[in-house]
């Protein structure tokens, strides 16, 4: 159903039951529940998932390495009276070989892109510190705890939260080049002059993507020049046409910003900036400096990834973390 590179996730059925027996069974893998599973609770287990996928079209899946093709652990998103929690049990022998922080990333990936759910739970024993720490290595972080009841005993459970931030990049995801991003460009940009015509001076390729070699998110982005702002409404009601929504210079100087709600092109970030404007002629700097050095290249995708891994659910952070680099270069 999901993948990464290393994972391969699916629902669960009947036919996993030795597999899921290993984890539930293991009292050392189920000290947080402090009992190992039955039989007939491994089984129980199993039919309240499938009525899960039924009902929620979720629940704890099967985790699998693709490359020594072996069950790996359970990971999964369950609903849960304090919001939607992500779970994850890994088999003892796969401990610490970051499958629990690599599956719960698939899934919670896929819930804020599937279900567009912006905030995700995990409810987690104080003790136990191995569940602790994936949950901070995804962002999570303490916001209350509660007694839990299980099997008519209460049971202290700290609470995690992960809240995604950022108005349009949800999830942060670093890559390296792809020389077909200016080609993409180019598609763009073809449409975008049949449209505005002579309202515009020309259309600029900024942003990361506009640097050979360097890493950046999948998404373009383009400034579309004009004279001054005499020509933005005109601008504004032919890019309505293409189904472009006008936002306002979103507290940036010197650029106005596009959303739209479809897109037959690669997905880009567009504004329409006069000529001498100042988000235009930093944008122009930035591009052209990283073009004629290299080392910064470097530098600066290396920091790109580095920042992608610690705010992976908070654009708003990864982008702040970025600004001392960029105003550097563009002072």
């Amino acid at each position: 159903m999901l993948e990464s590179k290393r994972l391969y996730i699916r629902q669960m059925n009947h036919s996993d039951f030795k597999e899921i027996s290993k984890m539930l069974q293991n009292s050392e893998v189920m000290y947080a529940w402090e009992h190992a599973f039955s039989d007939e609770e491994v089984t129980e287990w199993i039919d309240r998932n499938i009525q899960r996928y039924n009902n929620d079209g979720y629940g704890y899946f099967i985790v699998i390495d693709k490359y020594i093709d072996d069950v790996v652990g359970q990971i999964g998103l369950i609903k849960q009276d304090i919001g939607l929690g992500i779970g994850y049990i890994v088999k003892k022998e796969h401990w610490n070989k970051g499958y629990a922080t690599e599956g719960a990333t698939i899934c919670i990936d896929y819930a804020i892109r599937n279900l567009k759910v912006d905030t995700l739970v995990a409810d987690i024993r104080p003790e136990n510190i191995a569940s602790i720490n994936v949950a901070k290595r995804l962002g999570m972080k303490k916001i209350s705890e509660y007694d839990k009841i299980y099997r008519g005993q209460a049971m202290k459970h700290d609470v995690y939260q992960l809240k995604v931030t950022g108005l349009t990049t949800k999830i942060v995801e670093i890559v390296d080049y792809n020389p077909n991003w200016k080609y993409e460009f180019e598609k763009l940009k073809s449409t975008l002059e049949k449209t505005l015509g002579n309202s515009i001076l020309k259309i600029e390729h900024v942003g990361s993507t506009s640097v050979e070699g360097l890493s950046a998110k999948p998404r373009l982005d383009v400034d579309i020049i004009i004279e001054d702002y005499s020509y933005l409404n005109d601008v504004v009601s032919r890019l309505k046409k293409l189904g472009y929504r006008h936002l306002g210079n979103l507290e940036v100087e010197g650029r106005e910003a596009f959303s739209y709600e479809t897109t037959n092109f690669m997905e880009h970030n567009l504004y329409v900036c006069p000529k001498d404007g100042k988000g235009y002629l930093e944008h122009i700097k930035f591009r052209d400096y990283l073009r004629l050095n290299p080392d910064k290249v470097k530098e600066y995708s290396d920091l790109k990834k580095k920042l992608a891994k610690l705010y992976r659910y908070d654009v708003n952070s990864y982008c702040d973390n970025k600004t001392d680099f960029i105003r550097g270069i563009i002072d």
